[in-house]
């Protein structure tokens, strides 16, 4: 530990950071306890990610202009998740570090990510027994290397607010069973369609317990709502949904 704390400001200045947006040098405090390699922002770059306050809708997390519990997009919607939480919206800083982390083999993204979704949950005064991430398709696993939802579930390393004890990472609780087109550019009445009967739930995993429901972007919610619903028929009591970005228009 003392050796990485008098090597840490040669190695700053001999391999200097670069903002993973637009590759400008980020100042680094010499012995700072953030990690080496660890992907970072310039000012400016950060000031562009918008940071998701109150207040937000109940259902959804999305910001809302006014003093409220509901957007107008979630009006008569039934959502089979009890809740959702994302700490950035999905505009144009957050869609291009997020395509960067999902097709360009940024998976280290995640060291920036995480802790943002952390916070976000920590806030809330919730119990969960087990982190369930958005599942993929095998063949799309295959080309991509990595599911993105299951290096942010691990990322984000929750510990149970009664028992102290790691909250699991639950493999094997979601499987995509058939391979669907992507998402994007759809409605949301198409991608309700999409997704559907795409999914199975590991019943001996997922009943009776409280989960928290991880993916990259919540848009219409069609693909997260859906898992809930597969979830709490197979036994979950309850399911909240945390994202790392929301969009803040629906189609």
């Amino acid at each position: 530990m003392l050796l990485k704390r008098l090597f840490r400001p040669i190695l700053n200045f001999v391999l200097p950071k670069r903002c993973i947006m637009c590759g400008t040098f980020t100042q680094t405090i010499p012995h700072s306890s953030e990690p080496l390699g660890q992907p970072s922002l310039c000012t400016e770059c950060w000031q562009n990610v918008s940071f998701i306050t109150d207040p937000t809708c109940k259902r959804c997390s999305a910001p809302l202009t006014f003093d409220g519990d509901e957007c107008a997009s979630c009006y008569g919607i039934e959502f089979h998740f009890d809740a959702a939480y994302a700490p950035i919206t999905y505009n144009d800083a957050a869609k291009r570090l997020i395509t960067q982390f999902k097709h360009s083999g940024r998976s280290g993204y995640t060291q920036l990510f995480s802790p943002w979704m952390k916070s976000t949950i920590e806030l809330q005064n919730n119990s969960y027994d087990g982190i369930v991430p958005v599942p993929l398709h095998f063949w799309r696993f295959v080309k991509r290397g990595y599911n993105q939802a299951t290096l942010l579930a691990h990322g984000i390393a929750l510990y149970n607010k009664e028992t102290h004890e790691p909250i699991p990472v639950l493999k094997g609780a979601l499987k995509r069973i058939r391979h669907t087109p992507s998402q994007g550019h759809k409605s949301a009445g198409d991608r309700a369609k999409n997704i559907k009967n795409s999914l199975i739930a590991n019943r001996h995993i997922v009943a009776g317990k409280n989960l928290l429901l991880i993916d990259d972007v919540m848009t219409t919610g069609a693909t997260l709502n859906e898992c809930a619903r597969i979830l709490k028929e197979a036994g979950a009591i309850h399911v909240d949904v945390l994202v790392l970005a929301r969009a803040t228009k629906t189609i």
